[in-house]
């Protein structure tokens, strides 16, 4: 680019130095300089319009490429991401964590979005994510506990089992009771009820999120899957990989025969 220059053989260096810091800002910032000289009514030569347009094409090519990986990267990232919530969910069983899955889930590019990925990866790649986010919560979530039955709900405060004539008020701190033997009575009603207190509302967590995931599931599935063999295959595959049970099989099943 410098030799296209000097071609034009300036009589002042000062003309040397103009016509590089034009080049450069045409380089690295071609939008910018095109709007100027409109404004400006700059009369451009041929040589300034040709390097414009091609550092333009230029600009334009790296910005697509960083779009392109942008995508690519949030696609694995969330990935990633899902996949590590699922393993520590197992771990130690946070709801949090699980609904946090859903979302990064959720935040997966829809195939066909990253031109850098082929189509039939992505899905098969958000596929398998949802499956796996299923298959979580079919491995905790229990068909015959009853959210709505008044003896799986815990109460608010207990009143400690005394003996006849002594009175504590409800919630009282153990460390108040003196008789060691209602002190331990009472402690071990509340560890009791503090664990009734956890898995309802485990459960009601686990109901809350596979309602979501059902709701994504039913859209994603119909939307990228057909009743072909081939993708009916790749879903049995799938699934099996997953260790979904065999109601949510049947279920997902159902989706390609409305």
């Amino acid at each position: 680019m410098t030799s296209l220059v000097f071609r034009y053989q300036f009589q002042k260096p000062e003309q040397v130095c103009h016509a590089v810091l034009v080049i450069l800002l045409i380089t690295l910032h071609p939008l910018e300089f095109a709007m100027k000289a409109v404004k400006k009514r700059i009369l451009l030569s041929p040589f300034f319009i040709l390097t414009l347009v091609v550092s333009m094409n230029s600009a334009l090519s790296q910005t697509n490429n960083i779009i392109k990986k942008e995508n690519s990267d949030l696609m694995t990232n969330q990935i990633n991401r899902a996949t590590g919530l699922l393993t520590e969910f197992k771990k130690n069983k946070s709801i949090d964590q699980l609904e946090s899955a859903l979302r990064a889930v959720e935040k997966i590019s829809p195939p066909g979005i990253d031109k850098t990925v082929p189509r039939s990866v992505a899905r098969h790649e958000q596929a398998r994510m949802w499956l796996s986010l299923l298959a979580t919560i079919d491995q905790n979530i229990d068909p015959s506990f009853d959210v709505n039955d008044a003896k799986n709900w815990a109460a608010l405060n207990l009143v400690p089992e005394t003996p006849e004539g002594v009175h504590y008020p409800s919630g009282v701190d153990p460390k108040e009771i003196k008789d060691p033997k209602t002190r331990a009575q009472y402690e071990s009603a509340i560890k009791q009820n503090e664990a009734k207190k956890a898995r309802l509302n485990f459960q009601i967590g686990l109901r809350n999120i596979n309602e979501l995931a059902g709701l994504d599931v039913g859209r994603f599935f119909p939307s990228y899957y057909t009743s072909s063999n081939e993708d009916k295959s790749e879903l049995e595959n799938l699934m099996h990989q997953a260790k979904l049970s065999p109601a949510r099989t049947q279920k997902l099943k159902a989706l390609f025969h409305k």
